[in-house]
């Protein structure tokens, strides 16, 4: 991972996080999330979501698919992470996100994790002299 995300992170969320793990495969282009654990006092107030949003807009910036397999539950630690069941995690990371199950139709057979994020482009158009954004999926990925 690059120093710049690390740095963003230190600076931005050392309050509230208790750990973040990821790597990035550089061959493959991809982002692999281990795990994204907020600090208890600091858990369901929106935390997770700005942090995942940072990284979605790093992983877009770079062209990196994120890849992930949601947990709700630390076995080791007895607790929970989230007060979500696994099922409205896998939504939530679906809806708010863009995450897709890694299966039938949407299957990446290179991809061993529950779900991805395909990275996201911006592309400015000028149209009459105003700056409009438009973000579409990269659909088409060369491996």
């Amino acid at each position: 991972m690059t120093q710049t995300l690390r740095r963003e992170r230190r600076k931005r969320f050392e309050d509230v996080l208790e750990t973040l793990s990821y790597y990035e495969f550089e061959e493959s282009r991809e982002l692999f999330i281990g795990l994204i654990k907020i600090k208890k006092e600091f858990r369901n107030q929106g935390h997770g979501t700005l942090i995942l949003n940072h990284i979605c807009d790093y992983a877009d910036l770079n062209g990196l698919t994120i890849t992930l397999t949601p947990l709700s539950y630390n076995i080791e630690e007895q607790e929970s992470y989230s007060n979500k069941p696994l099922f409205n995690l896998e939504r939530f990371y679906s809806e708010k996100f863009g995450f897709v199950l890694n299966e039938e139709e949407n299957e990446l057979p290179h991809i061993k994790d529950k779900m991805y994020r395909l990275p996201k482009m911006t592309i400015k158009k000028n149209k009459s002299n105003n700056d409009k954004r438009q973000t579409k999926s990269l659909n088409q990925r060369s491996y």
